[in-house]
């Protein structure tokens, strides 16, 4: 697993924000590649964040993260600080 995504779920803890671990294995679709996506889903601020990492996804190739709230438009290329920050200011904004 990348260690944002371990930084981000551990950061998430501290901050007491359940979350659940939806990660894909797509082994099935191409045995010949280890292609996981690691995938942490939780709500905040009355949203749905979903934060990516892995093949195809932005930043992934890198151990970085992808972030999608709400199903909008994603935001990649995110260390786990970041994505905490964004918290903050959504929270801020709310």
């Amino acid at each position: 697993m990348p260690e944002e995504m371990i930084l981000l779920r551990n950061a998430l803890d501290a901050r007491k924000i359940a979350w659940y671990n939806a990660t894909d294995n797509l082994d099935r679709s191409f045995p010949f590649m280890n292609l996981i996506i690691y995938r942490t889903k939780y709500e905040h601020g009355g949203s749905r964040w979903s934060v990516i990492s892995g093949f195809g996804t932005f930043g992934g190739q890198d151990g970085l993260l992808e972030l999608m709230i709400d199903n909008n438009e994603p935001i990649g290329n995110l260390t786990a600080e970041e994505v905490l920050r964004m918290m903050d200011e959504f929270s801020e904004m709310g």
